[in-house]
């Protein structure tokens, strides 16, 4: 099969792209044939079984991708990511061009990153409107317009259900083999105190570090508590850190540990020191961190709106828990009563939901549901 893939940040650094790097090379390692189209960043991060294309700026880009979907002929187009205004452009091409489009929507479809930019960007008044104006009028109709929409979970999938989108395939991020420990067979040990984990970027709202925050000090305050520590660790985003150093000032210094950025050998330490991850994020991407500690055996600790939330639930790896700080201090003080028995099962669950869902068990089920989506276009395309 021949497989267009678009995505305007694919030779960037962050989770989405890397993770849609992943999704790319595995099909090309299933044996179909993957080009990826790319708009900026270092073209050598893509696999060396993939052709890649990395388009210029302007009516250039238009150009050229015509000249790409011309030459290479695919079958089918994925286009990863929403919020682009360029894969708009791109898209127009590919409706003129007559090959069916499925869309990764990855994470982004939570109400709740209608009301801020991503990461580190500045938020001013106009961007709720625009962004609420943009999903309205361009976005959503999109989605709509395309073959299949490919979500990460169900709680995406309801989303576009009320968007007036019927045909959509939920599947997970895959988890990279790599990131796989082998568990040992008596499974993890809980640590004395419990630890938590947060690592990535110290984004206070999207990351929902606010109610980790009042959730610690709702536990502080509760009688008969057993101990517990929270690390947060990542790098600081607008003065994140000292705004949250100041926040937990009053809780108590042996509670929280901050451990900025942390990569290599300080990190898979950092593994072994912990028990939970912390994944109550308001709207996500498709994050490494969780993954990764999926892959160590780590339980979750997620919402629904993080798109590992349904996958939580569904293998029983951890707890859902809703966005707000006494949910979130309910589910903290009930893991902290789990015995050893009931975390290794959670934990054991977390490796089982890596191994079944790696990049390659992702990759074909997103082929077979390509060949569908191919068979259907046929068939809709004949006189």
């Amino acid at each position: 099969m021949k497989i267009l893939h678009i995505f305007h940040d694919l030779l960037e650094t962050g989770g989405t792209p890397f993770q849609v790097r992943n999704l790319v090379q595995a099909q090309a390692d299933l044996g179909n044939d993957v080009l990826a189209v790319s708009y900026k960043g270092d073209s050598e991060k893509i696999p060396s079984n993939v052709k890649s294309v990395h388009l210029g700026k302007g009516l250039r880009s238009i150009l050229q991708f015509r000249k790409v979907l011309q030459s290479f002929k695919p079958h089918i187009i994925h286009l990863s990511g929403i919020w682009i205004p360029v894969h708009h452009v791109w898209l127009r091409e590919v409706f003129r061009f007559g090959a069916p489009c499925i869309i990764s929507t990855n994470g982004n479809l939570s109400p709740h990153g209608f009301g801020v930019r991503f990461g580190g960007k500045p938020t001013n008044f106009y961007h709720i409107w625009r962004k609420a104006l943009w999903h309205k009028y361009f976005d959503a109709p999109m989605l709509r317009a395309v073959a299949c929409v490919h979500t990460p979970s169900k709680y995406e999938a309801e989303i576009l259900t009320e968007l007036g989108v019927t045909n959509r395939f939920v599947a997970p991020v895959g988890i990279n083999s790599s990131w796989v420990k082998a568990r040992p067979c008596d499974g993890r040990k809980l640590h004395d105190p419990v630890t938590f984990l947060h690592l990535g970027r110290l984004d206070i709202f999207h990351k929902g570090l606010d109610l980790v925050c009042d959730a610690v000090e709702i536990l502080m305050r509760s009688r008969n508590q057993k101990p517990f520590r929270v690390i947060l660790a990542g790098p600081s985003v607008n003065g994140s850190m000292e705004k949250l150093k100041k926040r937990v000032s009053g809780i108590g210094n042996k509670v929280f540990d901050f451990r900025g950025f942390v990569s290599g050998e300080e990190k898979n330490s950092l593994w072994t020191e912990v028990d939970y991850f912390l994944n109550v994020y308001r709207y996500a991407g498709i994050a490494l961190a969780p993954c990764e500690a999926l892959g160590n055996g780590i339980p979750l600790i997620a919402s629904m709106e993080g798109n590992l939330g349904d996958w939580t639930e569904r293998m029983n790896m951890g707890i859902v828990v809703p966005l707000s700080c006494e949910h979130l201090a309910d589910e903290m003080a009930t893991v902290l009563k789990y015995s050893e028995d009931i975390y290794q099962r959670l934990s054991g669950n977390a490796v089982n939901f890596c191994m079944t869902y790696s990049w390659g068990k992702v990759a074909q089920d997103l082929v077979d549901e390509y060949k569908k989506i191919i068979d259907d276009y046929s068939r809709e395309s004949r006189p």
